[in-house]
């Protein structure tokens, strides 16, 4: 579509596409020339006749707005589409600045941008916003041609689905004064990849696992928006809430992403999620939109998991507003989205159009303000390409935070998710009432681990997920929570210890819903500043450049005031004030009185914490892991460890950096105890205990009516072994062994799932086995598979056992003359596969079985296995026979062979066709009596016989 038809037809976006050569924070004021293109344009476009109730209205700051204009979207901090009917003179007398619209400022921007290259005919879904649902459906009688094309309405969002095309819309929808956006998402959404690993370390998971081992998700509710998870997968088990907005389709995404959430590790060590407690809810990602606050308000639901996403969408949708709407009704509900997996992107429309590596969130549901976007990072705590970046459409730091997911976005959610639910669980076990999102999300954004350079950026956002650190601002009430009315100002006081360093600040809050299209989300505009009482040094947030090229949205973060985002940070790497005031403010009115928190933190000297491994980590022998800690000391370390049954310390490393990559260690193969210890100067800190595992490897052997084989292999340096049996929702503890296996009698245990653990001398227990499952096992009782198979003259035998356990001999035995005779026996060896063959074959059924004899003379008898065989070209059997019985035809020539039956007077009776090597031919309707049969080949007879038929 040419630029200027664009500029006539829909005026906005002149502004949009002019605005973005300003520089950072103020690139959405209207551009000088702006006026000039109005008055050119005003005639052509009341020439049109498309006078109201739709305008676009220039509003400086010092007009008064009239009560009978309503503002349906922003475009600049001045410029407005308003819905009006007030004359457009007297608009004109008020005003600097009136210009009739056309309808097409009602379209998102990515459909505006193909409208008019779109097919008009062919039938797609349409995502309407009206002014009033209840007018809206009364309007939608009188549309015959829209009658069967509405595919859902949504009350709470005001909203309608029509799936139809576009020559519809544009005749009845465009045109309706009712009408205010419409939209439609160019994909599905999609599940943004699983990940393959797991590392709850690198985000202080499995830290607070081992510090507050109390916490694990007990009293929380999660829903997880997208296909539904496994209910019955074996770490999720017993924990789902019904749901009627489940989908029918299960999918293993779903049920990775519960699992990382909440997964109670039975299935293996990396099956344990972050809330192993909690209770999880599905809900279908076929409705991009919230779902209702019922949903929540019912079950109690505080958190929602979006790892999913769309195409690249930059701009304010239907569903970003719905989710800042819904956060502003449901104050203490929080929803977590993937950023996406397409970080190279480039986005299809809006200011930043084509820029490589920005912008590139999946999905205008990511767009929105009062939630949090969360992006992937790698074991080595690095942004993949793939993750997508920010910024939001009008220049918001988007993600706010990155987490790990070294295969995709969705995970980073789903762990960020389970974190949240950990927090909320701390906080409301010490102050008996539910925290805000606007609190999380301070809390959360300010104990992230800045990443790169100093301060927010549009890959990392504000940091790495630093659980152990949010619990801990928690814990300490490092925080404050206020709101503001006009006008007002709110002060707040910091002590800081002697020394502190590294003090930071975050300002968040749960912005009001912006107008669908705007150019600029924020509404409320709240401001920060921290000054320090004894210099009188004031320090502004960090804010970025919004300019649209390359190099300007890879700058480093500047101090200034910030007018785009609902949150804010003020850091200060040197302290020199012992207090600071922190001074809030409103730049603008406020749509109402404004809650807000506002979390911090800081630095002391000489501290020092080890994170990986802690007690809680699965640290498997002989492989190289990563050692991990945080430090606040300057000077290198001397790096060593002990086993815990010695006093002698063995050195890792000497002068080992404490602020740098932390190194990778070989770590023993040895079943063990050990402690780590770092030496820093005068200071010594030991680890936790720290457990060296081997995991057997599980296996059922037998599987009979009674009782169960369990074995694993020896471990070497086990002083015995822990079995584990899934009694309810976990693996509990069962039975102490010393053998290498355990008989299971199924009356005293009728569990399905099993595991089990390595014991060390002390009597601690190393990590698990990966879990089994009797009944997906292929195994029978002793005898797993007998196979009897005919091979031209003879047949071949084949034995395979499952156990060898009290087994004396093994038998391949015949029926022959009313009862099995043994072919060939083979004592017990180590051997589970025995095999023969049988030479003497007669003509007819030949029948064998295997038999496994044990040694309190039990025997345990396989399936019987009937071959037919014949020495000759045809065999006819038996004879005589019953007419119920029927007679059966063994032949090794299958080509035009006929079978003929005639009763004594030569009649014939029956004719058959041989189609195949065994055929049975049916006598029930026949008279007992002595029958003549031939057998002809191409019409001419090979045998003929008598057969007597009782």
């Amino acid at each position: 579509m040419p630029l200027r038809r664009i500029c006539v037809g829909v005026l906005f976006l002149c502004i949009s596409l002019s605005s973005v050569v300003v520089p950072a924070q103020v690139s959405h004021l209207v551009p000088p020339t702006f006026e000039a293109f109005v008055q050119e344009n005003a005639e052509v476009a009341i020439a049109q006749k498309q006078i109201g109730p739709f305008f676009l209205l220039h509003f400086p700051e010092e007009t008064e707005k009239i009560n009978e204009i309503k503002i349906i979207r922003h475009l600049s901090t001045e410029s407005f589409i308003v819905k009006t009917k007030l004359p457009f003179a007297q608009l004109r007398e008020n005003y600097p600045l009136v210009l009739p619209v056309n309808d097409l400022w009602k379209l998102s921007p990515s459909l505006l941008e193909r409208w008019e290259r779109s097919n008009k005919t062919g039938k797609r879904d349409y995502l309407v916003k009206v002014d009033s649902f209840n007018t809206f459906k009364l309007k939608l009688q009188d549309w015959n041609a829209l009658s069967n094309s509405v595919k859902a309405t949504n009350t709470q969002t005001q909203s309608v689905l029509f799936h139809t095309d576009q020559k519809t819309i544009e005749k009845y929808i465009l045109s309706s004064s009712l009408v205010y956006f419409i939209d439609q998402h160019l994909a599905l959404p999609i599940e943004e990849r699983s990940i393959e690993g797991l590392d709850l370390s690198l985000n202080n998971i499995s830290t607070v696992h081992g510090l507050y081992p109390h916490l694990d998700g007990s009293q929380t509710r999660v829903s997880i928006k997208e296909n539904s998870f496994d209910p019955q997968d074996i770490d999720l088990r017993g924990r789902e809430l019904p749901s009627d907005l489940k989908d029918k389709l299960l999918a293993t995404h779903a049920t990775n992403m519960a699992t990382l959430i909440g997964g109670a590790g039975n299935s293996f060590h990396n099956g344990k999620g972050v809330a192993i407690n909690t209770v999880f809810s599905s809900s279908s990602f076929s409705n991009l939109l919230p779902d209702d606050d019922e949903y929540f308000q019912i079950d109690q639901i505080l958190v929602q998991n979006h790892s999913y996403g769309l195409s690249i969408e930059n701009y304010y949708g239907l569903e970003a507003m719905a989710y800042d709407e819904q956060t502003q009704r449901l104050p203490h509900l929080l929803h977590i989205f993937s950023a996406g997996n397409n970080g190279a992107g480039t986005s299809p429309a809006g200011p930043y159009m084509e820029i490589s590596g920005f912008a590139n969130l999946t999905g205008t549901m990511k767009m929105a303000k009062n939630i949090l976007t969360v992006g992937a990072l790698d074991s080595l705590a690095r942004v993949p390409p793939s993750s997508s970046k920010g910024p939001a459409f009008d220049g918001r730091i988007k993600p706010e935070l990155v987490a790990f997911g070294e295969d995709g976005s969705s995970g980073a959610a789903a762990l960020t998710s389970g974190s949240i639910l950990l927090l909320q669980q701390y906080y409301q076990s010490h102050y008996d009432e539910l925290p805000s999102a606007h609190l999380l999300r301070a809390v959360l954004l300010n104990s992230a681990d800045d990443l790169g350079v100093p301060g927010p950026d549009y890959t990392a956002g504000f940091g790495k997920l630093d659980l152990l650190g949010a619990i801990q601002t928690i814990e300490e009430k490092r925080y404050f929570i206020e709101s503001l009315e006009d006008e007002q100002t709110k002060m707040f006081s910091i002590n800081l210890p002697s020394q502190a360093t590294d003090l930071k600040v975050t300002l968040a809050w749960s912005d009001p819903a912006a107008s669908l299209n705007t150019d600029i989300a924020l509404v409320n505009d709240l401001d920060i500043k921290m000054v320090g009482d004894q210099t009188g040094e004031s320090y502004l947030p960090w804010i970025l450049s919004t300019f649209p090229n390359v190099d300007s949205l890879s700058s480093a973060a500047r101090r200034g005031e910030d007018h785009l985002n609902n949150q804010e940070q003020v850091t200060l790497s040197t302290t020199f004030d012992s207090s600071y005031t922190l001074i809030v403010t409103t730049k603008n009115s406020l749509v109402n009185r404004q809650a807000f928190s506002i979390a911090y933190e800081y630095k002391l000297p000489n501290q020092f914490t080890w994170l990986f491994p802690r007690s809680t980590d699965h640290v498997p022998t002989g492989k190289r892991k990563r050692l991990k800690w945080e430090s606040t000391f300057q000077q290198p370390g001397q790096l060593s460890y002990k086993w815990l049954d010695r006093d002698t310390w063995i050195t890792i490393a000497e002068d080992v950096p404490l602020n740098e990559l932390q190194p990778l260690w070989s770590i023993p193969d040895t079943l063990a105890q050990i402690q780590l210890r770092m030496t820093i100067g005068e200071h010594e800190f030991l680890s936790d205990t720290i457990t060296l595992s081997i995991s057997p490897t599980l296996s059922l052997d037998l599987d009979c009516e009674d009782q169960s084989l369990l074995t694993w292999n020896p471990i070497p340096g086990a002083a015995g072994y822990q079995l584990y049996g899934m009694k309810t929702r976990i693996l509990e503890p069962i039975l102490s062994l010393t053998d290498t296996f355990a008989i299971i009698e199924k009356l005293e245990y009728p569990y399905q799932e099993y595991a089990v653990a390595a014991k060390l001398p002390n009597g601690k227990k190393a990590t698990k086995s990966r879990s089994i499952n009797l009944e997906f096992q292929s195994v029978g009782c002793y005898i797993n598979n007998f196979l009897a198979n005919l091979i031209e003259d003879r047949v071949e035998m084949q034995l395979t056992l499952g156990s060898l356990y009290e087994v004396t001999e093994i038998h391949f035995q015949k029926y022959e003359q009313g009862q099995f005779i043994s072919l060939d026996q083979f004592p017990a060896t180590s051997n589970l596969f025995y095999q023969t063959q049988d030479l003497s074959l007669r003509d007819g059924a030949n029948i064998y079985r295997a038999v496994v004899f044990l040694q309190d003379g039990t025997s345990i008898i396989s399936d019987e296995i009937s071959l037919l065989y014949t020495s000759k070209d045809f065999l006819v059997f038996p004879n005589p026979t019953h007419r119920l019985d029927g007679i059966s035809i063994i032949t090794k020539v299958t080509e035009e062979i006929q079978f003929l039956l005639f009763d004594n007077l030569g009649r014939l009776v029956t004719r058959q066709d041989l189609l195949s090597p065994f055929e049975e031919v049916i006598t029930e309707l026949l008279t007992p009596g002595l029958y003549h049969y031939m057998i002809l080949q191409n019409k001419k007879r090979r045998i003929s016989g008598k057969i007597l038929i009782h």
